[in-house]
């Protein structure tokens, strides 16, 4: 683990902190890119990955302070300081794409095709992401024996292993970013690129569930797993009404 990324001119940086800023970075300029190469204005996809970014960190904190509320009963104003970490993934992708769908909406965008260039772009930008979460050391799963462990230097025994659930999650969303290319190339209709990324995303972090520290059985499953199934059911559902949709529009 690294949790200093680096130190510059006696200032620390945050592994972190450094790979969510890299991630929100490269979100951003995929998707600008990615739009205006379809024909988009720049201005106002620009405006649209602003609204999806703000919501999505409001909703990432706010969906983790919820999910432990019991940590902040007696001190409520620790969930507005930079000293308390902590993010749910699943509050930023829901309320960024709520937000950033209106705001599309109301721009009058594509939003079917900025919600695919979306999808395509978040794969990385989460890849690097959870890079930072491995540096960090948090995200990691289960006390495991085996080699391909990550040494735990805090809050463990010396010579701690766990499982670089991080580390498989960049591997599958690799996958995932491939599968969604070869979708794409077939020039789907607007909407199911994205809804492919959201259900196989939501697939990823349920199986991966299994390998965290809190995973239970199959029947009493953790809390981000029944996200995971709500999320990839919505996007089950969604995939088959698409074509419908798209018949009566047509």
């Amino acid at each position: 683990m690294r949790p200093v990324l680096f130190t510059w001119r006696g200032r620390q940086f945050a592994s972190y902190r450094t790979a969510l800023t890299l991630a929100l970075a490269l979100f951003a300029l995929l998707v600008v890119d990615g739009a205006t190469a379809q024909g988009m204005a720049p201005g106002p996809v620009t405006v649209v990955v602003a609204v999806f970014m703000i919501a999505g960190m409001l909703g990432a904190r706010l969906l983790f302070v919820l999910s432990n509320r019991h940590r902040y009963e007696s001190r409520w104003r620790a969930t507005l300081t930079r000293r308390d970490e902590g993010a749910a993934a699943y509050g930023g992708l829901l309320g960024g794409t709520a937000a950033g769908a209106l705001a599309g909406v109301l721009l009058r965008l594509p939003v079917g095709q900025l919600l695919d260039i979306a999808a395509i772009a978040a794969l990385p930008a989460v890849a690097v992401g959870r890079g930072g979460c491995l540096l960090h050391g948090c995200c990691l799963g289960r006390v495991t024996t085996s080699a391909f462990g990550v040494p735990v230097k805090r809050e463990h025994p010396a010579g701690t292993r766990r499982v670089p659930v991080p580390l498989f999650e960049i591997a599958l969303l690799a996958g995932l970013a491939l599968a969604l290319e070869a979708v794409r190339a077939g020039h789907p209709r607007p909407g199911l690129v994205f809804l492919i990324a959201s259900a196989g995303y939501a697939a990823v972090r349920f199986f991966l569930g299994f390998l965290r520290p809190h995973a239970r059985t199959r029947l009493a499953l953790a809390q981000p797993q029944l996200l995971s199934l709500a999320v990839a059911g919505l996007s089950a559902c969604a995939l088959v009404l698409l074509p419908a949709v798209g018949a009566i529009h047509g």
